[in-house]
């Protein structure tokens, strides 16, 4: 047998493990245009013509010193994490094998799209010594925006782990801009997960310290899903409080009856001491900052939209009418109050900041078109606010710095084509914005910021422009406004319905974390069997462990609270299970079985602690009423 040939029937069989979607394919492909050769020093290399053109994939005198070069190119003195836009023949890999003994969680993830050099690397000896490493994992990306999952999934295994992106020498040579996109989404995913990981494993305090607080301010508040579909194609503004504000803020005061205003966070802040009144306040952060941005509203009597997320201090600060909205993105525990008080209705996606959360409201209200101004998401002229907020909201230096020293600025090209800097927090935003366009057709959406980043699939106008080709005419729906909010108020919840379904999830919380310790014993229970059994039991689930299980799922406390802090765990740990999996990792059996269990056990002491957790804030919530 043709040894090539041999080396590639035992790469295939390692990656069936691991992707057998790939193997089929590389069963398929026709690598003949891609051609083994050697370089000066003897080395294989791979060679590609393609339109009359000549493609090393490797540096055609000495491939070692090339990879050589990258390596010791590369900071990393904290990373543990290297991702590699491009594989070649493994000569990267080679280069950091040293780094990758050091420690056990040192790993190489490289990322390939071309199938023939996949073909090509399973025909030789460093290939398969790369697909046998349990330090290496090798990704088949067929398209990054077709594919978001496997980003997704790769930065949830990977996160918490200090990382540096790189590429081939050759890829950065002939296509800067795929490695750019590249870079950029494994950015963009872990900053999301950042945010997400930062809020569950501090047991959802942000959100859940002031749900249970506002649920009993329901009686004095509006259904403000009763509004929605009741201003069909008025032209709504939705307004920022970035530095471009400062252009066009006085063409605001004379829109008031011919678009409706939005203003959330610190964009009141802009408006309203300048007499400009927005006709909707939206108000949904956690924070204690919240205070001083809804307050400048409390003589005016603004109308606000608020989630139970909003800081409980703010919501009592609203003097105009409190409009509700069913839901909160990413808990089930405001649905299950919702459906119990009868108040169901069409939850929005609150995005990332109070201007995504603002365009899904005027989409929901009837809106059209929805102008944008305001939302630079960037530093423009190195500023991150519009005149005056600093000031009327009394911020220190260090309050106007929203720039953490650890978070890393990125450099991109504003609306005009100029470098800007901007954050991944504000990128998120901003792609949010586009996606919303682009799921949105039917919508005409329009960015009248006159700076900043911009949106993708979003033209840019002036405010002037959009003034005199939309907002000419005057909305007499704009007028009754108030009298149509008046329709849907929620006084007929009373406190003690609020208070029987309160009790209802604190008792199923204390029964699910009396459970959850149940389940904790039995695991060290058969920690201990197993420690004195070889080989250890096939199913690591006891029956009274499978019935204890059963009975914490059907909690409604499970339900709709701690299942998505278990689906939150799974993920943080992704890395850890798939390591217990694996059959690259050499250990016995028994050390498998036992370190499953240990990390189930963190992961019900985990989910103990948050049951026990709103337990407290729900007692908490029920005294202050009392």
């Amino acid at each position: 047998m043709d040894p090539s040939l041999k080396i590639f029937k035992k790469s295939l069989k390692i990656l069936q493990k691991s992707d057998p979607s790939l193997v089929q394919q590389l069963t398929r492909v026709d690598p003949r245009d891609l051609y083994f050769c050697l370089t000066q020093e003897q080395e294989l290399n791979l060679v590609r013509t393609h339109e009359e053109k000549t493609y090393y994939y490797h540096c055609p005198f000495s491939a070692q010193k090339e990879s050589e070069t990258w390596f010791y190119s590369l900071d990393l003195h904290a990373a543990t994490t290297l991702f590699v836009y491009g594989i070649g023949l493994g000569y990267y890999y080679k280069a950091a094998q040293e780094w990758l003994k050091k420690h056990p969680h040192h790993t190489i993830i490289f990322l390939e799209e071309d199938l023939s050099i996949f073909f090509r690397l399973c025909e030789t000896d460093l290939g398969l010594q790369l697909l046998k490493d349990p330090q290496v994992q090798v990704i088949f990306l067929r398209d990054i925006y077709s594919q978001p999952s496997i980003f997704n999934e790769l930065t949830w295994t990977y996160y918490g782990s200090p990382y540096i992106i790189s590429c081939l020498k050759l890829y950065q040579e002939v296509n800067p801009h795929r490695f750019e996109k590249i870079e950029h989404e494994i950015h963009f995913q872990f900053e999301r997960k950042k945010v997400v990981a930062h809020e569950f494993l501090n047991f959802g305090v942000g959100f859940f310290r002031n749900f249970y607080h506002n649920l009993f301010e329901l009686p004095h508040a509006y259904w403000g899903n009763g509004l929605f579909n009741h201003f069909p194609q008025v032209p709504a503004i939705i307004c920022g409080a970035g530095p471009s504000l400062n252009k066009n803020i006085h063409l605001l005061k004379e829109l008031k009856d011919r678009t409706l205003l939005f203003a959330g966070g610190s964009a009141l802040n802009a408006l309203i001491p300048k007499g400009i009144i927005p006709h909707f306040g939206v108000a949904i952060d956690p924070n204690i900052f919240q205070y001083s941005r809804v307050a400048v509203a409390e003589p005016h009597a603004v109308p606000f939209f608020y989630r139970h997320r909003l800081f409980h201090e703010a919501l009592k600060a609203i003097k105009g009418p409190p409009l509700y909205l069913s839901g909160d993105g990413g808990y089930a525990t405001p649905n299950w109050f919702d459906k119990q008080l009868n108040i169901e209705g069409e939850e929005l996606d609150s995005g990332h900041n109070v201007v995504n959360f603002s365009l899904q409201i005027a989409r929901a209200l009837g809106c059209n078109p929805i102008i944008i101004v305001g939302t630079d998401l960037a530093f423009t002229n190195a500023e991150c606010y519009a005149d005056g907020i600093a000031a009327n909201l009394n911020l220190t230096k260090e309050e106007l710095n929203i720039h953490h020293p650890d978070e890393p600025l990125v450099l991109k090209k504003d609306i005009f084509g100029k470098p800007i800097y901007t954050l991944w927090k504000w990128i998120t935003e901003a792609k949010w914005i586009s996606n919303f366009s682009e799921i949105n057709p039917e919508l005409t959406i329009i960015n009248a910021t006159e700076g900043g980043l911009g949106f993708k699939n979003v033209p840019n106008k002036s405010l002037k422009e959009v003034i005199e080709n939309f907002l000419q005419q005057p909305r007499p729906e704009i007028a009754k406004i108030d009298e149509e909010i008046q329709k849907h108020s929620l006084a007929h919840i009373t406190t003690e319905q609020i208070l029987k379904h309160v009790q209802e999830m604190k008792i199923s919380l204390n029964d699910c974390a009396l459970l959850l310790s149940k389940m904790i014993e039995e695991i060290d229970i058969m920690v201990e069997q197993i420690e004195q059994e070889t080989p250890p039991p096939v199913n690591l689930r006891s029956l009274s462990m499978t019935l204890i299980e059963s009975d914490i799922e059907e909690e409604i406390a499970y339900l709709y609270l701690l299942n998505i802090f278990n689906q939150i765990f799974i993920h943080l740990h992704h890395r850890q299970i798939q390591d217990l999996k694996s059959s690259k990792r050499h250990i016995s059996e028994k050390k498998r079985a036992i370190q499953k269990l240990e990390l189930d056990k963190q992961r019900y002491i985990f989910l103990r602690d948050v049951a026990r957790f709103n337990r407290e804030l729900i007692q908490r919530a029920i005294d202050e009423k009392s």
